[in-house]
């Protein structure tokens, strides 16, 4: 199964500007490595790629947490979800947009 999801970044920064607002969607650990806008629509674009494969339902945001490693690469976790291991994903961004897909392998 494959999702993807594009973010228009200025729509984002709108849409999640106060810290009620963010902390609905990214957990705190997220919001302390994901400093930049780009970055945070980056893994929002991952969590709404979650729901297109059925992994989370919209409103689920904080269910999954998405991390990077030693080596800066991204990494999706949880507690709550099993088999979240088989789940590859990728994020780009522009200075206009955000994009992810995530396959279910």
């Amino acid at each position: 199964m494959i999702g993807i999801d594009i973010q228009d970044l200025e729509e984002f920064k709108n849409s999640f500007s106060n810290e009620i607002q963010i902390n609905k969607i990214l957990t705190a650990r997220e919001l302390s490595i994901h400093k930049t806008s780009e970055s945070r629509c980056g893994v929002f674009s991952v969590k709404e790629c979650l729901v297109k494969i059925g992994i989370i339902i919209p409103g689920e945001w904080l269910k999954v947490e998405v991390l990077k490693d030693e080596n800066g690469k991204p990494f999706i976790t949880s507690n709550l979800i099993k088999n979240i291991s088989n789940i590859e994903f990728s994020i780009s961004h522009s200075k206009e947009t955000c994009v992810a897909v995530a396959i279910k392998l």
